[in-house]
This record gives C-alpha cells, structure tokens and sequence, in this order.
C-alpha cells in the first residue's frame, strides 16, 4: 500500500539521518506488531545492516536482533524444561527444524515438544535475521570498532541472554547456526574460536596471577616473580585480542594494564 512505499523510498533515502528514522520506526513496529510489517520492510532493513555508515548498519542489527529475539526465538524456546536433556533438544531440532526454518512431522514422537514449531508465521520474515547480525562481524576494527561488541552484546543479553536456562540457550545457539548462510557461518564459527582462545587466555593469565600472589604469601621471592612475569606475558595477549578506543596510546595502554594485574578483587576477573 502506499504507506509501505513510502517507508520503503525513506529507507533508500539519500539522507543517511532519514534512513535511520525511517529504519528505527519500523524496527518499532514491528517489535511490538511483528503482523504489521512487510517481510519486503523487514528485507529492506536488513540491506541497511551493509551500510557505509557505522551508525546506521549498528542501529539495523540491533533493532532486527531484538525482533528476532522477541517474535521468533522467545516463542520457540519459552516453557523448555530445566531438566530436558541435550539428546532433547537434538531430537527436537531433527524433528521441527530443517535449513529453511519448516518443520517436518516425520520421525515425531508422541511425547514431542508441545511447543510451537518452525512453521511460526515470523518464520519467513526472521529466519534470515542471524546471517545478517553474524556477517556484520565481517568488519574490521579500523572500519566500524564497535560493531563486534554489538554483536557480542545481542549474542549474550538478547539473543541468548543468562536468564535462560542452559538447555535452552543451546536449543536457541541451535536455531541460529541452523539458519546461517555458509558465509556467515564462517564468521561465527570465526568469533567462537577466538571467544574460546580469549577465554583460555584470561584462565592461564588468573593462573599465573594467583600464583604469584601465593608465592608473595609464602615467602617465595623467585617464584613470585617467575609467575608474575607470566601472567604479566599472557595479559597482554588478552589484551592484544580486545581492541583499545581509537588514539589510545602505548602509555595508556600500559597504565590500563597495570591497573588491571593490579586488581585486589578477582571479581572482575570472573565477569570477563
């Protein structure tokens, strides 16, 4: 109709600034009405996600992975039982889902999940939604430094946040994989490889660290430093894998090191 044209000519707006209202209005919409919004509207959005500016691909995946987590994610894993095993969720999943977000009654059993199956009507308009949020983490540091932390931050506070429980955060990290394109599957696996490596990283760095405080405890001058110097190596590899803000400089950086490997509350090493 011709509100939907007149959308869609806002989001191809020369204005960058008018893109973006038109683009944060119908991520509105359709966060509270999902029935209100195109699947053309949503696609338009999505294209917005490969924008030239930083702003406006940042405000694209946001607003698309908070719909997804809400109209297509949050249905399908809402009620899962706390102790429903991995061997359910496979089954569920090789049951429901097929590549293109369908379901398939074959192979069902009669105790089967009750809840909805892939054929929700969000299905077709948001089943894409994952390979755009994940090949935004295709983007440099020097070219947009803050997408890889909005996408980090949908991953773990909307897509799949902590108030879950675990079982249904894996059906959920299933869901998205099964829906990935291979290229932006490529990314993700990209970014959980590296996830891994950091997190590896900071435990070694937490073991030599509290090595060191316990040879200081114990008398033990050589040891201390020994373990010191290593845990000293390993923080500045975890910091080689986080970028810095843009002009940072080496003496800031090296202030903002010792100040971390100075840290008397461990606590903040368990949120890392």
């Amino acid at each position: 109709d011709a509100s939907r044209e007149g959308l869609l000519r806002l989001l191809q707006d020369p204005e960058g600034v008018v893109r973006v209202e038109a683009m944060e209005g119908v991520c509105d919409v359709a966060y509270e009405d999902l029935g209100a919004v195109s699947a053309e509207l949503m696609r338009a959005v999505g294209r917005r996600a490969g924008s030239r500016l930083p702003e406006e691909r940042r405000k694209a995946v946001t607003g698309l992975g908070k719909i997804y987590a809400e109209h297509y994610m949050k249905p399908i894993v809402a009620g899962w039982e706390e102790d429903a095993g991995v061997d359910m969720v496979v089954r569920l999943l090789k049951s429901h889902w097929g590549d293109n977000g369908s379901s398939s009654d074959e192979d069902s059993d009669d105790d089967a999940d009750p809840r909805p199956s892939g054929d929700l009507p969000s299905a077709a308009k948001l089943a894409w939604v994952p390979s755009t949020i994940f090949s935004s983490l295709s983007f440099t540091d020097n070219e947009d430094a803050e997408m890889r932390s909005r996408v980090i931050s949908l991953l773990d506070h909307a897509l799949l946040p902590p108030s879950l429980s675990a079982q249904s955060r894996a059906l959920g990290l299933c869901l998205i994989v099964l829906h990935l394109t291979p290229n932006a599957r490529l990314w993700f696996s990209s970014y959980l490889s590296d996830r891994r490596g950091l997190q590896r990283a900071l435990r070694t760095y937490l073991g030599h660290r509290d090595a060191a405080l316990r040879a200081k405890k114990a008398g033990h001058s050589a040891l201390q430093v020994t373990s010191d110097a290593e845990a000293r190596a390993w923080l500045h590899r975890v910091a080689s894998a986080v970028p810095f803000p843009p002009g940072t400089s080496e003496a800031d950086r090296a202030a903002c090191l010792a100040g971390v490997h100075a840290a008397p509350d461990r606590r903040a090493f368990a949120l890392l």
